[in-house]
């Protein structure tokens, strides 16, 4: 049965020649009246997926641990900690517990998370209605933050979700997938030949041969140039974690549907599934030119360097009734068949 998002798709196009994935994408997530995440509450068990705090409190507190030695580090007891795509809020959570228990090394705290869809936002403020003591605010844009303090931030499966451009060589000459009518079912196409990209896709990919396809994410660059700057300028440090690449190695497409924690078509769900590319790291590690950056890291050796190895034997010790449980969750993080080699980190400071 087609989604209200695919029949609306299926009539726009019947007076439209085409519509391109970039589009299609800001409908299916973000649209007010279609997207999935302005009206759902796609996180655990009982969602779509599964973040990585959601699987174990030790990655929010490996996240918090980063943030608390450069404080010490810089002697900074006066932050601003901002998250883009907050999920449910357990993340934060997290990190507050970390702080909170640290309480002597920071002073004054002031927490921004950046979140569009009212249903998570109204989630994110019953999972933080314990810290009653810190200042909690939200924003839709990045543009809308306002702080003079030194800036933490964390972006855990954000760039993901951004809509991208496909981009497909054919003939040596670059078009844009679409979506087009054919015998009256919506069908992955392209376009006639674009000039728009062209300069970057020959400055960047000019290894590329025919059928080759790259996913531009136009957005998630000019929001990490965005972080760039506002690091640089305020001081602090930011940590970009998702799933992707760092050498695109196959310029295949990445486009991907999960429902109910499986692989589902991306067409037949439209609306009603998170829709993801894999991240381009190399990419947004190349644009960071404000900052200091390090070299990029898998999660698995973002998280046992942070610490969380020794960290989950002490949380075991605490609580040896949870020992199955709490080393399920690391293995989930770390081992290299689940999150630890798909997920990459980067990290940048000033």
């Amino acid at each position: 049965m087609a989604t209200k998002l695919y029949n609306h798709i299926h009539n726009y196009l019947k007076e439209n020649f085409q519509i391109s994935i970039f589009e299609v994408m800001k409908l299916a997530l973000y649209d007010k009246d279609f997207g999935y995440y302005s009206r759902k509450l796609p996180f655990g068990k009982e969602g779509d997926f599964i973040t990585a705090p959601l699987v174990s409190q030790l990655f929010g507190e490996m996240i918090a641990a980063n943030f608390a030695n450069y404080c010490l580090e810089n002697n900074i007891n006066d932050i601003c900690i901002i998250e883009l795509g907050p999920g449910d809020g357990t993340l934060m959570a997290d990190i507050l517990n970390v702080f909170n228990k640290i309480a002597n090394l920071i002073q004054n705290f002031q927490i921004i998370l950046v979140e569009n869809s009212e249903p998570l936002i109204t989630k994110q403020k019953e999972k933080l209605s314990k810290f009653q003591d810190i200042e909690i605010s939200w924003c839709k844009t990045i543009e809308e933050i306002k702080t003079n303090k030194p800036v933490f931030l964390i972006a855990n499966e954000f760039f993901d979700a951004l809509p991208i451009h496909s981009l497909i060589k054919i003939n040596n000459a670059w078009h844009e997938q679409v979506l087009k009518l054919e015998n009256n079912n919506l069908t992955f196409s392209y376009n006639q030949e674009i000039a728009k990209f062209n300069n970057y896709l020959n400055d960047n990919y000019p290894q590329t041969k025919d059928g080759h396809i790259i996913e531009y994410n136009e957005i998630g660059l000019e929001i990490i140039k965005k972080l760039d700057a506002l690091i640089s300028d305020n001081k602090g440090m930011g940590i970009v974690i998702d799933y992707g690449y760092i050498i695109n190695q196959k310029y295949t497409s990445t486009l991907q549907s999960l429902k109910k924690h499986q692989f589902v078509d991306v067409l037949e769900n439209l609306g009603e599934a998170d829709i993801t590319i894999h991240v381009d790291f190399n990419e947004l590690h190349q644009n960071i030119t404000k900052c200091k950056k390090l070299p990029l890291l898998t999660q698995r050796q973002f998280l046992i360097g942070s610490g969380i190895l020794t960290r989950a034997e002490i949380l075991s010790n605490q609580n040896p009734n949870k020992t199955e449980n709490i080393h399920s969750g690391l293995d989930r993080l770390i081992s290299y068949d689940q999150m630890g080699s798909l997920f990459k980190v980067l990290m940048f400071y000033s």
